[in-house]
């Protein structure tokens, strides 16, 4: 389902040149834009969350023991 929204005239222009440039229609544009922004907000709001984690000492060992744990399931079971 598509909806409608305004944009300013100068971020029109910008997505008409970004089209032109990438060959990309601008709702792909945006919707690339929009994604980014969200990983982006993700990646800070982890990396704040780790932040507060390493604050309590046994919270963060017990938190990289755990890690430790996971990091031999990577591969486990798989064959090259």
């Amino acid at each position: 389902m598509f909806k409608m929204m305004r944009i300013s005239e100068n971020m029109n222009d910008l997505l008409d040149k970004l089209s032109k440039e990438t060959g990309e229609p601008k709702q792909e544009l945006l919707e690339k834009a929009v994604r980014l922004l969200d990983r982006q907000m993700f990646l800070k709001k982890m990396a704040r969350e780790a932040e507060i984690l390493k604050r309590g000492k046994k919270a963060w060992i017990e938190y990289q023991e755990e890690m430790q744990l996971w990091e031999g399931t990577l591969l486990d079971g798989l064959e090259d």
